[in-house]
């Protein structure tokens, strides 16, 4: 939570940095676990100092992966931060978002499967999966 990023890059489209966008993600990423941290232990704020403690000892405590993304993405599309409804998103933008991240997770789901398959080769003597093709 500590690294920093320069003004504006969460709104740039091209140009943009990937280091900085993937510490936008994780950072994203831990704000979604400190908040369903807060919400189980049911603290209002961290005003007082007994639940700054607690939340420093969670930060301190927990960490966060790349791998996360998935799971929050389908419990933000699901359950939470649907205020994007309200707004005037054309059907095309919504479409695009949703092919985007089918790609994406497509694209991850690619770069495990020869190492699944090598696992799979070892302990079952066979292949278990093929690489997933893009949508068009």
């Amino acid at each position: 939570m500590k690294l920093k990023i320069k003004a504006g890059a969460n709104i740039r489209i091209v140009n943009f940095s990937l280091k900085e966008r993937i510490v936008q993600i994780l950072k994203k990423l831990v704000d979604y676990k400190l908040q369903e941290f807060q919400r189980k232990e049911g603290i209002k704020n961290f005003r007082s100092k007994i639940n700054r403690e607690k939340k420093k000892q969670f930060l301190q405590n927990n960490t966060v992966n790349i791998f996360e993304f998935f799971y929050w993405y389908r419990i933000k599309a699901n359950y939470r931060d649907l205020e994007f409804l309200n707004k005037d998103i054309s059907s095309k933008q919504f479409s695009n978002f949703y092919k985007n991240y089918f790609e994406l997770t497509i694209n991850f789901l690619n770069a495990f499967v020869p190492i699944l398959n090598k696992l799979a080769e070892i302990r079952l003597g066979r292949e278990l999966f093929k690489y997933a093709s893009k949508i068009n």
